[in-house]
């Protein structure tokens, strides 16, 4: 849905046989407490000053009737945003949120998520909205924590999906989390971009805390700032499309050293450190706060031409001498763009098990339409403070014929 900010009815040329004067809509500047105006019909609670104009004013806006499946630069995405209609399109999905008049930034109404009782409990409410027409966004809220000697946790999650219903791939654009503080914040992130193929967005807000933890929410925005475009194309170089079964990989087996690859964590490279006496890598992931922490281990960017479908795997060993827990994963991200540029879709994950020697991470998995290089990152998770060792070997991305997805994590002898 597309929040009208103007609409102002279509001039009639007067004829003779007019019987009745035109009547013309009541325009008014809406000002706000962040410095913002709109022009509405009717200004919301939260407005700090309003202002009608004369249609000698009103005519040189530049807003005109609006279709409402087609949003124009400017208009406002998210129906309800302030909460000036209670919970109305929103769509409670644990919990019990609630709206409090004359609470929210502007003494107008604000959502309050606080939980019932002693025990600790979410609360999740959400709304999904179509991505057509959408080019770029920029996201704003406002929010206040009443209480900060007890710990709580409240975020405001964006979410890009690949279908209409946000229930398939979704992909996090932005997430919003307050600081301890007690008066009102005012969260902002600009220039989101839709992930490659996405369909619709999804906006959650979400708490978890007891009835000593108050959380208000006020004034959440998604502008239009950019329409959509086509999808960006480039020529496809013949080069790329390689033969079913061909590997893509640059230097997949480590024989050249480190050649090709980039890495978050330190990297060991040693003669023998591979499956079966082979040259392969040790990668250590480090943990200093006594909390888990994901990084990259290894990365490479393919261009894959015109191939659709492909089997990823990769050969990866624990460290038995690693002083942490941990795991090991192979993920991807498809990009529109040769070389890894342009708008992404994440794609999915394969995780090591915890067994002994060495094991092979494997996937099947199909490109989205548009997209024409994939980045594939090799992860690995410390579960708290010290080190957690990886060897890597035989990496292997190569085109196949229409498989269906799988995942496996296979010990190899």
């Amino acid at each position: 849905m597309i929040m009208q900010k103007l609409a102002i009815p279509s001039l009639l040329i007067a004829m003779p046989m007019l019987l009745a004067p035109l009547a013309f809509a009541d325009i008014y500047k809406c000002s706000f407490s962040d410095g913002s105006s709109r022009f509405e019909q009717q200004c919301p609670k939260n407005t700090l000053r309003s202002e009608k104009l004369e249609l000698k004013d009103a005519s040189n806006i530049g807003f005109g009737q609006k279709d409402s499946q087609h949003p124009s630069i400017g208009d406002l995405l998210l129906p309800n945003g302030d909460f000036e209609n209670t919970l109305a399109s929103w769509q409670v999905i644990t919990g019990e949120p609630n709206t409090l008049e004359k609470e929210g930034i502007a003494g107008s109404y604000a959502l309050q998520l606080q939980g019932k009782d002693a025990s600790v409990a979410p609360i999740r409410l959400r709304q999904c909205l179509p991505t057509q027409d959408i080019g770029e966004i920029s996201v704003s809220a406002f929010v206040k924590q009443e209480s900060i000697d007890a710990p709580q946790e409240s975020e405001l999650r964006v979410v890009w999906f690949t279908n209409k219903t946000c229930s398939d791939s979704g992909q996090h654009a932005a997430m919003f989390k307050p600081t301890a503080a007690p008066s009102w914040q005012k969260l902002e992130h600009k220039k989101l971009v839709p992930a490659l193929g996405a369909q619709a967005l999804m906006v959650e807000i979400a708490f978890e805390g007891s009835n000593k933890h108050q959380v208000l929410w006020d004034d959440i925005d998604i502008t239009l700032t950019a329409a959509s475009r086509a999808a960006a194309t480039t020529a496809i170089d013949p080069k790329y499309t390689l033969a079913i079964g061909q590997n893509h990989f640059q230097n997949a087996d480590f024989n050249n050293n480190t050649n090709g690859w980039t890495s978050g964590w330190p990297v060991e490279w040693g003669a023998y450190a591979g499956q079966g006496i082979t040259a392969g890598v040790r990668v250590l992931a480090s943990s200093d706060f006594g909390k888990r922490i994901k990084g990259d281990a290894l990365s490479q960017c393919i261009n894959f031409g015109n191939n659709q479908h492909f089997t990823l795997s990769a050969d990866v060993k624990h460290d038995p001498i690693s002083s942490q827990k941990g795991r090991a994963s192979l993920m991807v991200y498809w990009l529109e763009l040769p070389d890894c540029q342009g708008r992404q879709q994440v794609g999915p994950e394969v995780t090591s098990r915890q067994v002994e020697g060495w094991q092979t991470l494997s996937n099947n998995i199909s490109a989205p339409a548009n997209a024409q290089s994939v980045m594939v990152k090799a992860y690995q998770v410390v579960d708290g403070t010290g080190l957690y060792g990886a060897f890597w070997d035989n990496f292997s991305f190569t085109a196949s014929s229409d498989l269906s997805p799988t995942t496996t994590d296979t010990p190899t002898p």
